[in-house]
């Protein structure tokens, strides 16, 4: 008679008078149990020798004289992992900067930086991203393509500075140029893509814009009502708000004589919107509760930009408009601010 009683069998051995129990491993599993019995090795019984007692000895036999089993301990199971694949999450590479942000000419060495980051929990993105770029217009004579380089991944982000003449001309008008930074993977993460607008354009101004808009102007919500306009390097910010509590509206709209470029709004609220015509008009509405709504952008190339602006649907005044860290009032509306 045979019994399972959790990964043992029982074997019963019947002898007139006397029960003997044999114990046998059925599966070479690891014992989980506290007991010294099941805590022992599991193997497969290569021999097992059991000994039952006549009738005399089982009289006179104590308790812990049980049947000797031998068992050998060379089975264990195994499990290959031989052709696994490991689950990979899905990735996102980001562009995070160019710089300079427009270039003036073919020689300007140009700094990309780009960061992968993982969608999933699993260990984070290891490798390296290999910058590219491809052209479509006439200043190169399009389509054109080439690979400019590879780095590897630092805390995220990879960093990669171009040669002098390593890219070639591109502009609005006759073709832009696209730069890529490809992912592409490792053993836990799936390789990914990002791509952005650069020019290079042929002859680009350079030179610092006006001082009077050098800086930034201090600003905090319910101010004094009206536009705040700053600029450090080319870097275009304008702020508008108002005491309250009624709600104003802020439009206007931006021209370049250059380039218009990665415009990023500081808030995304219906019914505002902040948007590019072309590639060197902005337009923008803004409808300020007496917090604080804006946004950034580059003005590269370009000799002379101009700010049309309006509150409530009428033409700003000039004391209306603060400039630069020094909140200095321009003389007109459309301001005019040129490159020195």
């Amino acid at each position: 008679m045979r019994r399972l009683l959790g990964r043992f069998v029982v074997t019963a051995v019947a002898v007139p008078g006397l029960f003997v129990g044999v114990v046998v491993a059925a599966a070479a599993l690891p014992s989980t149990a506290g007991s010294p019995a099941e805590s022992a090795t599991v193997a497969r019984p290569a021999s097992v020798v059991h000994r039952v007692p006549t009738s005399h000895q089982a009289a006179t036999n104590t308790a812990s004289a049980a049947p000797k089993v031998t068992v050998s301990s060379s089975f264990a199971p195994s499990i290959s992992t031989a052709g696994v694949r490991a689950v990979k999450e899905r990735t996102r590479t980001e562009i995070v900067s160019v710089n300079p942000p427009a270039a003036q000419n073919s020689s300007t060495a140009v700094t990309i930086i780009a960061s992968v980051t993982g969608k999933g929990a699993g260990p984070a993105p290891t490798g390296s991203i290999t910058f590219a770029y491809y052209t479509v217009g006439q200043a190169n004579g399009g389509p054109t393509s080439g690979v400019l380089g590879s780095s590897s991944l630092n805390g995220g982000e990879a960093t990669y500075t171009t040669s002098a003449g390593h890219l070639p001309l591109g502009g609005p008008v006759n073709g832009s140029i696209t730069l890529t930074a490809t992912y592409r993977g490792d053993h836990f993460n799936k390789a990914s893509r990002a791509s952005i607008i650069y020019y290079v354009t042929g002859s680009c101004p350079a030179t610092s814009w006006s001082s009077a808009s050098a800086g930034f102007p201090y600003v905090t919500a319910r101010g004094p009502e009206g536009f705040y306009i700053g600029q450090s390097n080319g870097w275009f910010t304008l702020y508008v708000t108002q005491p309250g509590p009624s709600t104003v509206d802020f439009t206007g709209t931006i021209k370049s004589t250059g380039l218009i470029l990665h415009l990023s709004s500081t808030k995304d609220e219906v019914p505002d919107y902040v948007k590019l015509v072309g590639s060197s008009t902005l337009k923008f509405r803004l409808v300020n509760h007496s917090d604080l709504d804006g946004f950034t952008f580059y003005a590269g190339c370009g000799s002379s930009i101009s700010f049309r602006l309006s509150v409530g649907g009428q033409k700003a005044s000039s004391s209306e408009i603060f400039l630069g860290a020094a909140r200095g009032h321009p003389a007109q509306n459309p301001v005019l601010l040129t490159r020195q």
